[in-house]
């Protein structure tokens, strides 16, 4: 990050907010270490000051488990919002009338993924 504001302003500043589409810029910076890592880029100026290589191994382990925990929340947000449309859906279909056979009531709604399946009597 840059600490310097640009031409004419007095002040910079920048916003991360913590949300689940952070994965992607971890992802991306990421992608940008690995490639530089692999062609072992810099790396003398780190090791020279005495790091060593396994440090970076770890830094890298570190950021991909970062990424796969964002991904579990975003998965888990994704579940519950459907679990909720379902539910919703569940209402709905409770308040209206079946059009099926004469003397058929709506029973249960099951959900199973995206989908939503009525059960009759």
């Amino acid at each position: 990050m840059c600490d310097i504001p640009p031409w004419g302003l007095k002040m910079l500043a920048t916003f991360i907010g913590n949300n689940t589409v952070i994965q992607e810029l971890f992802k991306h910076i990421s992608e940008q270490f690995t490639a530089m890592f692999r062609c072992k880029a810099f790396l003398h100026w780190y090791t020279g000051e005495g790091m060593d290589e396994i440090k970076f191994t770890e830094a890298e382990s570190n950021l991909n488990d970062l990424v796969l925990e964002y991904q579990q929340y975003q998965d888990a947000t994704a579940e519950e919002e459907e679990f909720e449309e379902c539910a919703e859906e569940e209402e709905v279909a409770y308040n209206l009338p079946f059009l099926g056979k004469e003397g058929s009531t709506v029973d249960s709604l099951v959900c199973s993924d995206s989908h939503c399946l009525y059960g009759l009597l």
